[in-house]
């Protein structure tokens, strides 16, 4: 299993390379879910001499989590993550999670 964190994900070398050569010129445009990006954006302001602005929206879509129903552990896995969901979304961590991403 991936253990990696989602700040780890967010900063993932290959997202902000896209980004800085969309800053140098170099791509004319990169594409990339808002609030990561901007997330990502602010934690690495000082590698951007101009600002990244959107300029448009390909689709919006709903996030999923998928379990495979072959998987030996798919079903425990799934209860496993909806029950933590249910947790954080009843203790509050979950409104905290989209504060912090708006």
């Amino acid at each position: 299993m991936n253990t990696a964190s989602f700040d780890e994900h967010q900063n993932s070398p290959r997202a902000l390379s896209a980004f800085r050569m969309l800053d140098a010129g170099r791509a004319q445009f990169a594409v990339g879910y808002e609030k990561v990006v901007n997330d990502m954006l602010k934690h690495n302001a000082s590698l951007f001499t101009s600002p990244i602005v959107p300029v448009g929206e390909i689709s919006v879509t709903d996030q999923y989590a998928v379990f495979s129903r072959r998987h030996p552990n798919g079903k425990r896995y799934m209860a496993l993550f909806e029950k933590g969901l249910a947790l954080i979304r009843k203790n509050g961590t979950y409104a905290e999670i989209e504060k912090r991403y708006p």
